[in-house]
């Protein structure tokens, strides 16, 4: 959060590592964190305190069983924790706290170290075997994704309420307002508030903005009004409003490329055939 450090994780011969790199020295300092162990399932920095990090790991509590437990770690003074909670299927860290979702369908949230513990939800929701989960945090709301099924916290009725089915790639707009969700092939979009200038739409209204034969790679939000991604070996811009005919331009074209739309520099990162390629000046 201090933008300070990076916290890397890298496949090497099929393991995963994990680093700090403490891009405010000079030079910069690499850092492994192979104090950690193994089976690390998430980790992510403490919001207030970038020495710190926290993350989860499996560990066994049977011979055949084993659980998520989660610790925090000071990556100088090389010392864990005690666990903090476990036997969760997911969990999620803002400015001020934890959420974590049991494996009962009940979602808890607490303090940094697990206490002044808070159930939120009224009714257990229905867990699914074989399914992720995963959290998102928005402008004070709090969306699950299952899946690729997405569920809002009403946090009046206390309780997870189903809003999308077949997202399995979302993105929120810089508005926070909408949603675009993808699949290999399709694109689409949510509203999450009603839209009062043209195109007017309702609360949870949902659009098909386009398909193609070509896989769908990444989708990114240009603006809060366009999206920009790559389908096959091209680069492509679209605008959300579906009325009449779409508004859709190849911007540029690349093999085999992965992207990365960079919305605070203004600079598309375009990775093709071992090339890191930058393009600046899409938006003035």
């Amino acid at each position: 959060p201090d933008s300070k450090k990076i916290l890397l994780e890298i496949k090497e011969n099929g393991n995963l590592k994990y680093f700090i790199l403490e891009i405010d020295k000079t030079p910069a300092n690499l850092i492994l964190l192979d104090f950690l162990g193994k089976n690390i399932e998430k980790i992510d920095f403490h919001p207030q305190n970038s020495q710190k990090i926290f993350f989860s790991k499996l560990i066994k509590s049977g011979e055949t069983t084993t659980s998520s437990t989660l610790f925090e770690f000071d990556y100088l003074k090389k010392e864990i924790s005690q666990p903090l909670f476990k036997d969760f299927l997911t969990w999620e860290i803002s400015e001020k706290n934890f959420l974590w979702l049991t494996r009962e369908g009940n979602l808890y949230k607490s303090d940094f170290y697990g206490k002044e513990k808070e159930r939120l939800n009224l009714d257990p929701l229905p867990i699914k075997d074989g399914l992720s989960y995963q959290f998102f945090q928005k402008a004070q709301k709090i969306f699950l994704k299952e899946g690729g099924n997405l569920y809002l916290f009403d946090q009046t009725k206390k309780a997870f309420e189903k809003i999308l089915e077949g997202g399995e790639g979302l993105k929120f707009s810089p508005d926070l307002q909408k949603i675009a969700y993808f699949d290999n092939n399709e694109v689409g979009i949510l509203f999450l508030e009603s839209q009062f200038d043209q195109p007017q739409r309702k609360i949870f209204e949902k659009i098909f903005l386009t398909r193609f034969s070509e896989k769908i790679g990444e989708v990114f939000w240009f603006t809060s009004h366009y999206l920009i991604f790559n389908a096959g070996n091209k680069i492509k811009v679209v605008e959300i409003d579906n009325r009449d005919r779409l508004n859709i331009i190849d911007l540029a074209e690349f093999r085999e490329s992965e992207i990365f739309w960079s919305r605070e520099k203004k600079i598309l990162y375009l990775l093709s055939e071992g090339n890191l390629f930058s393009i600046e000046g899409l938006l003035l």
